[in-house]
């Protein structure tokens, strides 16, 4: 990789050698036997909900430099919106929810943001 490019392209260039291969596996909850089950998205798929997410990005002003708090529950969604960022140059904040109320809100207030994605409890919070 060199120091022009982001893992946004890397992550596109990957999917263009196989895009038909598992990205990522997101538990879906307990089948009757007791054992986890999973949905799995292809590389490709993931390019392309990451590519949709980028272009409402880019209509809504988020884009390079843009600091965007990112607050969505870990899954599909998370990772094509967090590749999303990476795609429009924001910097994408990442804030763990489970460090405490307290804490959540004193890296929100260092970071600063300007954007943010998040679930709906969330925005109400906001």
């Amino acid at each position: 990789m060199n120091q022009n490019e982001n893992i946004a392209e890397l992550f596109t260039s990957v999917t263009s050698r196989i895009p038909d291969s598992v990205a990522i596996h997101v538990p879906l909850g307990r089948g009757n036997d007791g054992k986890v089950k999973y949905r799995s998205w292809t590389f490709r798929e993931l390019d392309e909900a990451s590519d949709r997410y980028a272009v409402g990005f880019k209509n809504m002003g988020i884009g390079r430099d843009v600091r965007t708090l990112l607050m969505v529950r870990p899954g599909f969604d998370f990772m094509a919106l967090t590749f999303a960022l990476f795609k429009v140059g924001a910097v994408s904040v990442l804030i763990d929810p489970g460090m405490g109320k307290l804490n959540l809100l004193e890296c929100i207030k260092q970071s600063r943001p300007s954007a943010m994605v998040a679930v709906p409890k969330a925005h109400f919070a906001r």
